[in-house]
């Protein structure tokens, strides 16, 4: 999927009094007049660039600045955002036991729920008037909304979700600007109050946590102030050096700010390195008439502005933290600090050059003058403008960032972030000095030095601290202040910083307590994201043997894993895990997932975002490439946007009670390149992999709008590029994929492919596809290819791909696959698909103890048929099998075989049940055990049981 290179976005929110006061010697300051602020206790809501989906699940909030309330047993975290249309608020609300109130609009403060203060005309009466809103959202989703606190006939035409999480829930408001009479305009400011409220204990006392410190809300005088804030603006760091020369080149590539005015406009771009702030401007204006003498007098003609806030304290005019930089469009500059000193030198480098319609001028402010020292991160307050006279004595118009009249105002400023190369960082490479990228002390000593001895165990858990403030060694909460402090790390990405070196070591162990954790950009540590498809966890440490492997594992990894922590990925990240390079790794008990209803690309309706903000999914959960020695145990891994897992040149992986399911484009892709060739062990073991090639409803966790190959997706459950590799499947479920169950028709033949006591069911392609040496014994395969037809989570499903066999079976000259012990029904083309790529030499298909049942061909009409070869060279002996209404009355012969109804529980595909009546003539009449027949049928019961072995997968 095609994405713009984005770097990260950083907002900011106000939250200090800070009371003005007018100084008269100022200076003007190129705009008309010098208005002061005013701000009591303040938020700046961030303009979104495109606007959120209203679903509850916030993830297009994720980055922005929070108002944390906090009562006795309850918490919520509020975050507010604009946009031309709209104001909207996500709450994430944390409470045990929501406990709603009822009934009318008038009672829904008498509950579990949020509530929205706005002050329209913000002229602060002592009581709601008509230009005051009041919005009440229960905790079950019902909203009361008013106009001067009591009139509940209005209505805001707003629009609320709310969606229970495990202790508490979310609710995501959106507000049409039109229903407060509001205009919105960067800058503006609005009387505003936020507050959650929570009874726990039916009849119980309710109690109320606001923004502005009230005890009663009815009061706008003692609201707080809601500013509408600027688009962030973050400036990449440059690879090279802009020369100052007016050309602008080396900013093609970043991004631009564009101001417009009446009669001209800019395009403004920022950059840095560790030296100086570089800034290009772009002016389209036909007349220039800059103005000429004193530095104090630049403003006042044509030119550019700059102002920096190097502290953000954001106070109410400027003071010794704040700069001030103006251009002429002659290339005068005049550099001050505090607004009016003059004497400061900057030691900027400039240079303006005129071009036909406008100038460009390029600006060089040197860091130290300014006393910064930049990081990536690093935030300053922040304006840009250009002034703009057209006629000689005419009026000065002026437009900036901020959207100020008044530009001596830092309090008003926006934000510039100081952002990461966008450029791609080179590969570490060991031996260059330097312990960077994917290296570790177990992958390169030359550079990262000797691993320490291993063992250590770190914590995470969601009250737990930053890196600074935890040493992440003792599962302890933050106590609230000082650093270093006994207790553990709040968040996956401190343990394994995205872009950075992991703070735990190879063979050490990563507990993460049950919670709920955002992985991906705006979550703790990822101020080094460029793009959010990227801001994915770095890669674990190798464990320094098979014996000693890291671990990264949910709390109750050693009790039985009945509950699991939630990592989900969000803003498009390409995968939440990454093992890449990684050697000797346990997962364990973790829920690997996203947050949002959609697949990428998806043909009906369901189709990802895939401009800012991406929303609340990811690509894939597990992305691996050149990765041994891996165990995932006790995983769920699901509602993808593209894959489940994602991984290729993997060796010796084990998977123990894994469930993949509802992964947009397939369970589990093995292409990772040309070259995505597995080896080693692949073991399977009570896995499930489920609905792949279908969404996941958000929060309910459903399948909806399965696709296939034809409406433009995939669908396989399990689907391999070219592998070798010893593949072992143990009591598993592979069902119910939108094409293949398990494709492995690509093995090269290096290794076996080894399939017990499995169940397939329902997928929409073949539902067992193998290649080479197999064995295949004691499974239930339902082929029932048809089963998505009709069905309401359907969008486009090609029923029955590939013919929709039971079997497809690829065995090349001197290779065998065997089936032994199988229970087999199909309304595919047929139940074995028969196959030889080269017919160079004989190969054969080995079929023991199997029983067949033959339905009704769903594409054709008529009967399935048993067995379809091309290749003369490819034979099938069959012993001891049952064939039932097979195509054209196939049966085969002698050795035991019989054409006879094998009297299931239940032969109907819907409600398949393969075991056994007590007057089927599979009972007792099966090749003894021995070599190939198993001594347990599928579900571990021994065999025989009674007086020889039973056809079929199941011992009566």
């Amino acid at each position: 999927m095609p994405r713009p290179t984005l770097d990260s976005l950083r907002f900011v929110s106000i939250a200090t009094a800070i009371v003005a006061s007018a100084c008269a010697s100022d200076p003007p300051d190129g705009a008309a007049g010098d208005d002061q602020l005013t701000l009591a206790t303040t938020h700046t809501a961030s303009r979104f660039s495109a606007p959120p989906t209203i679903d509850g699940s916030l993830g297009e909030y994720a980055i922005l600045p929070e108002i944390t309330l906090a009562s006795a047993s309850s918490s919520a975290d509020v975050r507010v955002a604009w946009d031309a249309q709209a104001l909207y608020l996500a709450f994430d609300v944390t409470d045990a036991t929501p406990l709603p109130a009822s009934g009318t609009e008038g009672n829904m403060w008498n509950g579990d729920g949020v509530e929205l203060m706005i002050d329209t005309a913000n002229d602060r009466s002592s009581t709601a008037d008509l230009n005051d809103y009041h919005f009440i959202v229960s905790s079950s989703g019902q909203l009361a909304d008013s106009r001067g606190w009591s009139d509940y006939s209005y209505a805001s035409g707003a629009t609320v979700q709310v969606a229970s999480r495990t202790g508490g829930y979310r609710v995501e408001l959106k507000i049409p600007f039109a229903a407060l009479g509001v205009t919105p305009s960067t800058g503006r400011q609005l009387g505003f109050d936020v507050a959650f409220n929570s009874r726990d204990v039916a009849g119980g006392p309710i109690s109320s946590k606001d923004f502005a410190g009230l005890t009663a809300f009815n009061n706008p005088a003692g609201w707080g102030t809601l500013i509408l804030g600027a688009s962030p603006y973050t400036a990449p760091r440059l690879g090279t050096a802009p020369s100052i020369d007016g050309a602008l080149g080396e900013f093609a590539t970043v991004p631009a700010i564009t101001l417009a005015g009446a009669s001209g406009s800019a395009d403004v771009r920022v950059g840095w390195n560790a030296q100086a702030l570089y800034l290009g401007f772009d002016v389209t204006d036909g007349t220039l008439l800059p103005s000429s003498g004193a530095e104090s007098n630049v403003w006042n003609g044509d030119g550019i502005e700059v102002m920096l806030d190097v502290a953000h304290d954001r106070s109410p005019t400027a003071d010794l933290n704040d700069y001030h930089f103006l251009v002429s469009s002659s290339g005068q500059l005049a550099d001050s600090r505090g607004w009016s000193d003059y004497a400061f030198a900057s030691g900027a480098t400039v240079k303006a050059v005129p071009r036909t319609g406008g100038y460009r001028v390029e600006l060089r402010i040197p860091f130290a003058s300014l006393g910064v020292t930049p990081t990536v991160g690093l935030q300053l307050g922040f304006d840009v403008a250009f002034n703009d006279r057209d006629v000689a004595g005419g009026a000065l118009s002026s437009k900036d960032f901020a959207g100020l009249t008044a530009f001596n105002a830092p309090a008003g400023w926006g934000v510039l972030t100081l952002g990461p190369d966008t450029t791609m960082p080179p590969l570490p490479s060991c031996g260059d000095g330097v312990c960077d990228g994917s290296e570790t002390c177990s992958s390169c000593a030359q550079d990262c030095g000797q691993c320490p001895s291993y063992g250590t165990t770190y914590y995470v858990r969601p009250d737990g601290g930053g890196a600074t403030q935890c040493t992440g060694r003792v599962n302890a909460k933050y106590p609230g202040s000082g650093s270093n402090q006994p207790c553990a790390w709040s968040h996956p990405f401190i343990a394994l910083p995205p872009h950075g070196t992991p703070r735990i070591a190879g063979g050490d162990q990563l507990i993460i307590a049950n919670g709920s954790y955002m992985m991906g950009d705006g979550a703790p540590e990822t101020t080094a994201c460029n793009d959010p498809a990227g801001c994915i966890a770095a890669a674990p440490p190798s464990g320094p043997d098979a014996a000693h492997p890291t671990r990264i594992v949910g709390a109750e990894f050693a009790s039985g894993c009945a509950t699991k922590p939630e990592l989900w990925g969000a803003g498009g990240a390409g995968a939440v895990l990454n093992l890449t390079n990684v050697n000797n790794v346990v997962l364990a008990c973790l829920d690997v997932t996203d947050h949002a209803n959609c697949v990428l690309d998806h043909s009906g309706g369901l189709a990802c975002r895939e401009t800012l903000p991406y929303g609340d999914y990811a690509w894939a959960g597990i992305y691996a490439i050149d990765s041994r020695g891996v165990t995932l145990r006790h995983l769920d891994i699901h509602g993808f946007a593209h894959d489940g897992i994602n991984a290729g040149r993997i060796a010796d992986w084990t998977f123990e009670d894994v469930r993949i399911a509802a992964n947009g484009w397939a369970g589990w892709d093995g292409t990772v390149g040309t070259n995505s060739s597995n080896s080693g062990t692949l073991r399977f073991k009570r896995v499930t992999i489920e609905w792949n090639g279908c969404s996941e409803t958000y929060p309910g966790r459903q399948p909806t709008g399965c696709w296939g190959q034809s409406a433009g997706g995939y669908g396989d459950g399990l689907g391999m590029y070219y592998t070798a590799g010893d593949w072992i499947f143990e009591d598993s479920v592979i069902s119910h994929n939108a094409s293949d169950g398990l494709d492995l028709l690509y093995h090269n033949g290096a290794g076996t492919i080894t399939i017990e006591r499995s169940r397939f069911e329902g997928n929409a392609g073949n539902q067992v596809k193998v290649r080479g040496d197999a064995i295949v014994r004691n499974n239930e395969v339902i082929a029932n290819c048809g089963f998505f037809e009709g069905k309401p989570f359907t969008h486009h499903v090609d029923y029955c791909r590939a013919n929709g066999n039971a079997f497809s079976i690829t065995v090349d000259a001197g290779q065998k696959a065997t089936l032994v012990n199988n229970t087999v029904y199909s309304e595919g083309d047929c139940l074995i698909n028969g196959r030889s790529d080269q017919c160079a030499g004989p190969s054969s298909i080995v079929s023991k103890n199997n029983i067949y049942i033959a339905g009704t061909d769903f594409s054709e009409g008529d009967r399935s048929c048993f067995l379809y070869t091309a290749c003369n060279q490819l034979t099938i002996s069959n012993a001891n099998d049952v064939v039932f209404n097979a195509k054209n009355g196939f049966c085969p012969a002698g050795n035991g075989n019989l054409c006879v109804d094998p009297q299931l529980v239940d032969s109907t595909p819907a409600t398949f049940d393969g075991q056994l009546r007590a007057t089927s003539p599979a009972v007792d009449s099966g090749l003894p055990v021995g070599g190939d027949v198993p001594g347990v049928d599928l579900t571990g019961k021994t065999r025989p049981s009674g007086g020889g072995v039973d056809r079929g997968a199941y011992e009566r």
